[in-house]
């Protein structure tokens, strides 16, 4: 299990507790609202992907912990939460070839059928695409490690096309096992598109934990959390024809960011917006930016001893008026992170959670927009599980 997304989560968790600092409630405390407390039984346990919304407002996610089967704590869950509050695990996963840790955000197509991944199960417990029916039949529709050079362990979400086809990224696996970015089709075939090599001479980077995005060219973006030029993560592009490139490679602090840990974000413009997890002024992550030109810029350095927030893991959300919204996993006012807004050039934090708070701390997931309010979920916090908690969702108005 060492180096999956939740042994990191934990270690940065762990990391953090030991400079909690006692500060009073926060000031947005009335705009936040729990809507669930995840237990660590059979409603799952320890979210950390996004959360995302059908046309109706219903919310899904995952839960890579937690579910019928409680032996090793469970092999996770999907789950649905209506606009009246209603909690339904849609699906407990069994393990085996069933598949079991899912950690990546779903994608619904326009049938209403859900698809995501596991990081591993399936045929040759190196991960699975499955899709989630809506009348609740769940189907493992690929299993990865199926040839020499396939992917193995896929740790985030898909993206798909107008086709249909699914895109998305792998830990490890690929020819030079460092990791891949594949191409699932509506026919039920895997391609892989581009295999990552973590040598010093390839400079393309390697260590993909985080998803994709795709504009109208089926162009995919993405970021690796090592390699590039200085070894310390990069932006990529893959063009439909092959072709691949890396936009940016991080050289660290104090001038830029370093570690890359969640997705990117794309405006009409073109240009992409994104957060580190460490680098910048202050060694506490940041957010940039990667003009259409290809010019990076740091937007903002976030801070360990400031009320900011530190440690940002999660993608950015890019609102209507073209502000940018996010979390930091850690620190800010009360110690267990933040969730902000970034308007041009002005930082203001929304909320700040509270560090061993039964309202959620931890924040690893990112923010989810739903007729003017964003949802959220917590890694830790909350009611009824050992120690502090096994996280929560929450909704807040900004």
């Amino acid at each position: 299990m060492a180096g999956f997304r939740e042994t990191l989560k934990l270690v940065i968790l762990c990391a953090g507790l030991s400079a909690a600092v006692t500060f009073p409630l926060s000031a947005t405390a009335k705009d936040y609202k729990v809507l669930h407390y995840f237990k660590g039984g059979d409603d799952g346990a320890h979210p950390q992907g996004d959360l995302i919304a059908d046309p109706t407002g219903n919310l899904y996610g995952v839960t890579p912990l937690g579910g019928t089967k409680h032996s090793k704590g469970g092999n996770g869950v999907v789950f649905k939460l209506a606009p009246d509050g209603t909690y339904t695990v849609l699906y407990a996963f069994k393990g085996g070839s069933d598949g079991y840790l899912p950690f990546g955000d779903l994608v619904l197509d326009l049938a209403g059928n859900l698809y995501g991944t596991t990081s591993q199960g399936g045929d040759f417990d190196e991960g699975t695409i499955y899709r989630l029916a809506s009348d609740g039949t769940k189907t493992v529709v690929y299993s990865f490690g199926a040839f020499a050079g396939d992917g193995r362990r896929p740790q985030a979400g898909l993206v798909t096309d107008k086709s249909g086809n699914l895109y998305g990224t792998t830990f490890e696996g690929g020819a030079f096992q460092s990791g891949t970015v594949f191409k699932f089709t509506q026919a039920g075939k895997e391609k892989i598109l581009y295999s990552f090599c973590a040598l010093a001479e390839c400079a393309d980077g390697a260590i993909l934990p985080t998803g994709l995005i795709i504009d109208k060219d089926k162009s995919l973006y993405g970021t690796t959390s090592s390699g590039g030029a200085f070894g310390k993560g990069t932006v990529f592009k893959l063009l439909a024809d092959g072709s691949y490139m890396v936009l940016h490679s991080f050289a660290g602090a104090p001038t830029d960011g370093e570690v890359p840990d969640a997705g990117l974000r794309m405006d009409k413009a073109g240009n992409l917006y994104g957060t580190t997890q460490i680098g910048g002024a202050s060694n506490a992550g940041t957010i940039f930016k990667i003009a259409s030109d290809g010019t990076e810029s740091v937007l903002h350095s976030f801070c360990f001893s400031c009320s900011d927030g530190a440690l940002p893991h999660s993608s950015l959300l890019l609102d209507n008026q073209g502000d940018l919204v996010g979390t930091a996993s850690q620190n800010g006012q009360l110690g267990g992170g933040t969730a902000f807004r970034l308007a041009s050039g002005s930082f203001t934090v929304l909320h700040a959670f509270e560090l061993h708070s039964v309202d959620g701390f931890l924040v690893s997931a990112g923010l989810t927009s739903v007729n003017g309010r964003f949802y959220g979920t917590t890694t830790s916090g909350g009611k009824g599980c050992r120690g502090d908690g096994c996280g929560v969702m929450f909704e807040l108005k900004p």
